[in-house]
């Protein structure tokens, strides 16, 4: 947990090491935890070839950013329109948080 806006009590930036690899036979498995798109991870995975990797995901636990949820009908059944609005700030805070996550955990 990291605080990039100056408060140590209160971070806003979260890192997940992910450290047991990422591997073609585990596409899949990320694939739907993360909600992907079919193939995403596939493509992504495909210059390791048999090599193991792992990851590191960033996680900005206080957006300044707003996004939407619509609902399309009055069925509860129907799926709403969602618009994460992802790094929409105008002031860019959301993506300077992210940058500095990063910044911290590799420097």
């Amino acid at each position: 947990m990291l605080s990039t806006r100056g408060d140590p009590n209160w971070p806003d930036v979260a890192a997940f090491h992910y450290i047991p690899g990422l591997t073609s036979s585990s596409a899949d498995s990320y694939q739907n935890n993360f909600g992907l798109k079919p193939g995403v991870m596939q493509k992504f995975l495909e210059g390791l070839g048999s090599q193991d990797a792992s990851w590191v995901i960033i996680s900005l636990g206080l957006p300044k950013s707003v996004g939407q949820v619509k609902l399309v009908s009055s069925n509860p059944m129907d799926a709403p329109l969602i618009d994460p609005n992802f790094y929409s700030d105008s002031e860019g805070a959301d993506i300077k948080a992210m940058v500095e996550g990063y910044l911290a955990l590799f420097y």
